[in-house]
């Protein structure tokens, strides 16, 4: 796949595998969006990576669906969306609406 251009959301970006996988997208010439929490590394990666940054905790819906606007605000729609944060506290309820919006934020 070749990614030259192409908007790449990468949740839980900051660090981690998130953060790896970011690394080897931006290589690849991918526009990349990391969303991540407030706190974290989110901020210092995307600098690092030249990409944006939309801070957000995944558990809140609200500050999820804000995040992820911003990002395709900011890119167009997203073709390829990673989701590496992870919560053991996040309700199942509201992780398929995290799941709905992942999926409604992406084209084919």
């Amino acid at each position: 796949m070749d990614l030259a251009k192409k908007v790449a959301v990468v949740v839980g970006g900051g660090s981690g595998m998130g953060r790896a996988t970011a690394a080897s997208l931006a290589r690849q010439g991918a526009t990349l969006a990391i969303v991540d929490l407030p706190g974290g590394k989110g901020a210092a990666t995307a600098a690092e990576l030249d990409a944006s940054f939309h801070p957000c905790d995944v558990t809140d819906e609200t500050g999820s669906e804000e995040a992820l606007a911003a990002g395709v605000e900011r890119h167009g729609a997203s073709r390829l969306t990673l989701r590496a944060a992870a919560s053991a506290s996040a309700p199942s309820a509201r992780m398929d609406r995290f799941r709905w919006l992942i999926s409604a934020g992406s084209s084919s």
